[in-house]
């Protein structure tokens, strides 16, 4: 069993063709969860979507031959892999995401690319969750955009930068030396 790409929400996993396998069964849960969810494929692969960021994760599979006769095989033992924490691209949509340099003295640079156009707040946060600046409280046009950040009179640290969009929200750290 291997699984080849994993996120925060879905993980891609294939396994070894049976020679007279017609389909498969995929059983996987939470370690957490004490019930299995069963699906179905026609290949030796399949996409799980649905699934909860930063979690263990486990999961077996079954031949099943159609062909007279009839038969299903016992699942197999079972694999783990754990899920991705979410990114700033899942939670908000924000695609081609950097901060850079980050750490940095002087100043950085926020870019990301937003599908359509959205009302995105950006605030710089301290340590203790204070606003420190609101660095965008607008509509925001689909497309590229770019914001520099100054260091301005802020002291050496960790501080977050909020993202608020369509009531979700996500920050990711930015270190002042």
């Amino acid at each position: 069993l291997n699984e080849i790409i994993i996120t925060g929400t879905s993980a891609s996993i294939e396994w070894d063709a049976a020679d007279c396998a017609d389909s498969y069964s995929i059983q996987y849960k939470a370690v957490s969860d004490p019930t299995w969810i069963t699906v179905t494929s026609a290949t030796p692969s399949f996409l799980l979507i649905g699934l909860i960021p930063n979690t263990l994760y486990e999961w077996k599979v079954s031949n099943i031959c159609v062909t007279s006769p009839h038969v299903e095989t016992d699942y197999s033992s079972t694999s783990e892999f754990t899920t991705a924490q979410s990114s700033i691209e899942e939670i908000l949509g924000l695609y081609g995401f950097s901060i850079y340099p980050n750490p940095f003295n002087i100043s950085t640079t926020l870019q990301f690319n937003l599908a359509e156009e959205k009302d995105l707040v950006i605030n710089l946060l301290d340590i203790t969750g204070k606003l420190v600046q609101v660095i965008n409280n607008e509509k925001l046009s689909a497309g590229n955009h770019s914001f520099e950040i100054g260091r301005n009179n802020l002291s050496k640290g960790v501080y977050t930068l909020q993202f608020i969009l369509d009531n979700n929200s996500a920050g990711v750290n930015l270190v002042i030396e």
